[in-house]
């Protein structure tokens, strides 16, 4: 027995958690919408993309994973005691881009007003099974929903839990007891700053008040170099070699005030740090757009311009050389987005495949859809749909034309216009003995004549309409 309440994926939801899936992306489930079918029970379909009728959309209470099956989501909303006055048969899940992702029916169940005399918080939960996880990201607002008796319960549960610390150790963070002691061994308690000040005041009162040591008794301490830490000599010359003495900062300051004098000059433009434009190097601005300042050539001339294209460059020009089976090369790309609704990418460039070349318009969908345009080096052409031409001209996919000179698509015109067949039509007799014969009729071809006593007179004939086939429909023949 088939199940009569159930939950599924639309084709949309399929195709964008399958996308999701293969690019490693995530699908964000924001929101859920129940209505009432009508007054009737929806059966759910695959191909919906709304409800059969929808009386109320707002942001999920909470999207969780089941932790009895790591399969299924568990998506919630909270119908607050001042929304109703209808029934609920049908439940949609939406995404961000306000895509239909999932939908399921329910028992039929009323959900009154205040109003009415009786209201009711209500929970609407919608259980889905799907086989990655990780492609659906389960983050809710919590700004904008209720929360649910659960959902609060769940959270004092791990509040109450967050506060079994175990104690501090010298491997991890914890509780730990503080200790004024000085003398203490421990590894487990933490000393007060009345401690420290009483260690400190120890090792004060211990030191001499000086503690300077001639040169030749400091030993044990190697030479400062460019691999180690160590003593080093000050050097304040600014035309040393060294590199086992330091430089003290008058000949860092001659080395500076030097630099300074020799005042840096680009584009007309002097000073010690110079700002370039795209204008003072010939280029064109990439944030703000721009034209080049001088003309683009490629360099061709003559009667045949093109005829020296393969040994000349252009404006825009690269060079490549491959050994692979399979590779595209862009050489102008272009990605566009309109927020919220798609994105694309465009491309020119060269395909490699095998050992042919061709040139492409690559257009690649975040959705995934695909279209290709290809210029093969034999000078075929090929589109993935229709070519245009003009206001009106169309040659379509399947070989078909459409244009003005026909009135629409070429088949059509052949349909109504042209002779698919011919046949001849019912036979018909008539007495040729003293009988009235045939007159001279157009579209009829004499089929039979027949004298059955073998005299001299005929006895009957018989004729056929010749027919033609048009559009569907026979018609006889009026003139050849």
């Amino acid at each position: 027995m088939s199940a009569t309440y159930f939950t599924l994926l639309t084709t949309t939801g399929e195709s964008v958690l399958a996308t999701a899936t293969a690019q490693g992306s995530t699908l964000h489930l924001t929101q859920m919408a129940v209505g009432d079918g009508n007054g009737n029970l929806p059966t759910p379909e695959t191909s919906q993309t709304r409800l059969v009728n929808e009386r109320r959309r707002a942001p999920l209470n909470t999207l969780s994973i089941d932790p009895n099956n790591p399969n299924q989501i568990i998506a919630e909303q909270v119908l607050p005691e001042d929304v109703g006055g209808w029934w609920i048969r049908e439940i949609g899940l939406y995404d961000e881009h306000n895509r239909l992702i999932a939908v399921g029916n329910c028992p039929p169940t009323y959900k009154p007003q205040l109003s009415e005399g009786s209201g009711r918080t209500q929970i609407i939960r919608m259980v889905l099974i799907v086989s990655s996880i990780a492609s659906v990201e389960l983050k809710i607002d919590p700004a904008v929903v209720l929360a649910t008796r659960q959902y609060v319960d769940d959270a004092i549960t791990i509040h109450a839990q967050s506060h079994n610390h175990p104690d501090a150790t010298l491997t991890a963070k914890g509780f730990t007891q503080l200790s004024s002691a000085t003398n203490s061994g421990s590894e487990t308690m933490a000393a007060t700053p009345k401690a420290v000040k009483a260690a400190m005041d120890k090792a004060n009162a211990a030191a001499p008040a000086s503690h300077n040591h001639p040169w030749n008794q400091i030993t044990a301490i190697p030479d400062g170099t460019t691999a180690q830490k160590g003593v080093v000599k000050l050097n304040n010359a600014t035309n040393s070699t060294s590199t086992t003495e330091a430089a003290t900062p008058s000949a860092v300051k001659a080395a500076y005030d030097l630099a300074k004098s020799k005042i840096l000059k680009v584009n007309n433009k002097t000073g010690e740090i110079i700002t370039l434009t795209a204008a003072d190097v010939d280029a064109v601005s990439a944030q703000n757009g721009g034209s080049f300042q001088k003309p683009i050539s490629a360099a061709y001339a003559g009667p045949f311009a093109w005829a020296d294209q393969y040994g000349s460059t252009a404006a825009f020009h690269n060079d490549f050389t491959t050994t692979q089976a399979s590779e595209y090369h862009p050489v102008l790309k272009q990605k566009a987005t309109i927020a919220g609704k798609t994105s694309y990418a465009f491309s020119f460039g060269a395909l490699v495949n095998g050992t042919n070349l061709s040139f492409h318009l690559h257009m690649k969908g975040s959705a995934g859809h695909d279209m290709n345009y290809t210029f093969a080096t034999n000078g075929d052409f090929r589109a993935p749909a229709s070519v245009g031409a003009g206001a009106s001209g169309v040659l379509a996919g399947d070989g078909n034309l459409h244009g003005s000179i026909w009135g629409g698509w070429l088949s059509n015109w052949l349909h109504h216009n042209t002779v698919r067949d011919v046949r001849l039509g019912a036979v018909q007799w008539t007495p040729a003995w003293r009988g009235g014969g045939f007159g001279d009729e157009w579209g009829y071809v004499i089929t039979g004549v027949v004298n059955n006593n073998r005299d001299d007179l005929i006895d009957t004939i018989a004729r056929r309409p010749l027919q033609k086939y048009i559009a569907g429909n026979w018609y006889t023949v009026a003139s050849i």
